[in-house]
């Protein structure tokens, strides 16, 4: 007898470890149940078809994707790349030998009108004629200046007249604005000039300066020589016609361009486009309708096909997404029994409730996967919200009954409703609304006395869930009134009154 009353005294102490292992074993066979819901939520073997071939079975994504968009990218960086300035360089020294330059001829010049002046038509043998002048100064410098330009600038110099000191303002003022010669750039570096202006480093030996040049503010040195004669007069408005063809002449022949496109600084800029633009990423959420029954397939949409694949198989398209799910489950799993057994919840560790608990997750979750895949737009041809078809607040009410605390019970309502959601791919508001709808009947239904007031929570329930179908109906902002939503809705609220009070007295003896 003695031996018996050790025997079972010992079975009785191991009893509590062995219903402790027993709801591990179960949580952990709830988790791979949970699997088994998500993952086909969220994989999907995605084939391409042919261009022409007509679709039997539609194609609906089940869960948002994000991809590059290689098209929109590779637009972006042909804009990009059509928007760069070309790159000029401005050496101060060609300005500096310009102006010297304009200086050492006119020192000529006046020499030359010094001789002009001092002819005397008596003394043959001191006489300098123009011809004799002009073939000297055409030796001398390598300028573009005719001998009647030449002559009347010698004639005009003895009137005080000036020219030196106007076109050494005008040819700095052109070469401070800078000037570009056509003669050594292609089409497409004119294009582009044209269209964006260009890019200065204006440098001299000790300093670099760097400035933008908009593109109506860029001079062409074809441009200048045509336009010379008008620009000079409207600078000079004292000359006359002939004394203003003179000091174009000479101006232009000292004109020339001072900016040196340096195309491989130019080139760079370009090629750097494609490493620096960031790649454009098109966002699909889940539920969009790739391919429709009965439709052709055509290129764009075997092209997004592809950028969705990204030319993976179905194992590496779906690999990342299985582990996320795997990872957040059990994150949400641990949570939840964290909570029950460190603050050792006696509602919930209770075996029986534990059981209770477990039948109420595998109600909530098999109804959800349901609903989500075969009911919604399926049966019933309308996309049902996810408050709609998930009883949580049916199961909080009666846990509330039951005597479950307040507190813990919301928290673990809380990581019910997520892990549901997460399953039926849900959004925020749905998910919100549902667990701010449950945690209320559950506080409420304490103060229920019989059994009719459960159905007067159920009514008040669905007029909750109605209010929240058309709150969302003016956040989706769909302007049309969906009433079989609406109805649904309040339907909800009244079924699980009803399922809540003829369960009751069967869960109230378990």
């Amino acid at each position: 007898m003695n031996t018996n009353k050790k025997i079972m005294k010992s079975v009785i102490n191991k009893t509590p470890n062995v219903e402790k292992i027993t709801q591990l074993i179960i949580a952990a066979l709830l988790y791979i149940f949970t699997l088994v819901l998500v993952f086909p939520t969220y994989t999907q073997n995605i084939t391409i078809p042919a261009i022409g071939e007509i679709v039997n079975e539609p194609l609906t994504l089940k869960r948002t994707v994000r991809y590059e968009n290689k098209e929109e990218t590779e637009k972006l960086i042909n804009y990009s790349k059509a928007n760069i300035r070309p790159i000029f360089e401005m050496p101060m020294i060609i300005r500096e030998r310009t102006i010297s330059n304009i200086g050492e001829v006119f020192s000529f010049i006046n020499e030359s009108s010094e001789k002009y002046s001092a002819n005397d038509i008596d003394e043959v043998s001191n006489f300098v004629s123009i011809d004799e002048m002009y073939n000297e100064f055409s030796k001398k410098f390598n300028l573009s200046v005719s001998k009647s330009v030449f002559s009347n600038a010698i004639i005009d110099n003895l009137n005080n007249l000036e020219y030196e000191e106007k076109i050494k303002e005008t040819i700095n003022d052109f070469f401070e604005a800078g000037i570009i010669s056509r003669r050594n750039l292609n089409p497409e570096t004119l294009r582009l000039i044209q269209n964006n202006g260009i890019f200065v480093y204006k440098f001299n030996d000790s300093v670099i300066e760097e400035k933008i040049v908009p593109r109506n503010r860029v001079r062409f040195l074809e441009d200048l020589r045509s336009e010379l004669g008008s620009i000079i007069g409207s600078k000079y408005r004292e000359l006359n016609a002939f004394n203003i063809n003179t000091l174009s002449s000479l101006t232009g022949a000292f004109l020339q361009d001072n900016l040196i496109y340096d195309s491989d600084r130019t080139q760079a800029e370009i090629d750097k486009v494609s490493t620096t633009v960031e790649p454009i990423y098109t966002t699909i959420k889940a539920g969009y309708p790739i391919l429709e029954k009965g439709e052709r397939v055509n290129e764009e949409k075997v092209n997004l096909l592809r950028y969705i694949l990204n030319d993976n198989n179905f194992f590496s398209f779906n690999i990342t997404i299985l582990i996320g799910q795997i990872f957040f489950t059990f994150l949400l799993f641990l949570s939840l029994g964290f909570i029950i057994f460190r603050f050792n919840v006696d509602f919930y560790t209770n075996f029986k409730n534990y059981l209770l608990f477990c039948f109420e997750y595998i109600f909530i979750m098999i109804t959800a996967y349901v609903c989500k895949n075969y009911i919604s737009n399926g049966i019933i041809n309308e996309n049902l919200p996810f408050y709609i078809y998930t009883f949580i607040p049916m199961f909080a009410i009666l846990n509330s009954l039951l005597g479950a605390r307040r507190g813990i019970s919301s928290i673990v309502t809380l990581c019910v409703t997520v892990l549901a959601a997460n399953m039926a791919q849900a959004g925020i508001f749905e998910t919100f609304s549902l667990f701010i709808g449950s945690t209320i009947v559950s506080i409420i239904s304490k103060k229920i006395v019989n059994r009719n007031g459960v159905l007067w929570l159920g009514f008040y329930l669905g007029i909750y869930l109605s209010l929240i179908s058309l709150v969302n109906m003016f956040l989706t902002n769909d302007i049309h009134f969906n009433y079989i939503v609406f109805i649904l809705s309040f339907t909800s609220g009244m079924i699980q009154a009803v399922l809540v009070k003829s369960s009751f007295p069967y869960f109230s003896g378990f």
